[in-house]
């Protein structure tokens, strides 16, 4: 991903306060996440026990250092928080509307004008709705 090859380049993660490089995930009902620290204490918690704040601290070894396992990452290439999305939404609606929103429409419902209106909601929702013809597009090829 080019925005971890970035911050590796400005060594963003080694000046992280804290991080944890994962060992090892554990299979099984309850899974265990292994870790090592920058100090090389070692720890282990269960997958799901792990709050929002650990989970953003977990990296794995890449061949160019460290890499977040964060599944969001912003801009600078570091863990996004999850009501950071807000923000994102908010910004790329405004963003929408002064683009596509004729003027006399301005300041009216964002649902009952010409601009899109995201929510996160809306984004997953869509994205389900997606996966969901992939996978009867892939179905129906499948059976002729």
């Amino acid at each position: 991903m080019w925005v971890v090859r970035k911050a590796q380049q400005a060594d963003r993660y080694e000046q992280l306060p804290q991080l944890r490089l994962v060992t090892e995930v554990t299979r099984g009902l309850k899974p265990k996440v292994r870790w090592r620290d920058r100090h090389g204490v070692v720890g282990e918690r269960e997958l799901n026990l792990l709050s929002v704040h650990e989970r953003m601290l977990m990296f794995t070894e890449g061949p160019q250092g460290p890499e977040p396992l964060w599944l969001w990452l912003n801009e600078q290439g570091m863990p996004f928080r999850p009501h950071s999305w807000d923000g994102v939404f908010r910004t790329a609606n405004e963003r929408c509307a002064k683009v596509l929103t004729p003027p006399r429409y301005l300041g009216m419902d964002p649902h009952q004008v010409f601009a899109p209106y995201a929510t996160p909601h809306s984004a997953r929702h869509s994205f389900a709705l997606y996966m969901l013809v992939v996978l009867n597009y892939l179905m129906d090829r499948r059976s002729g």
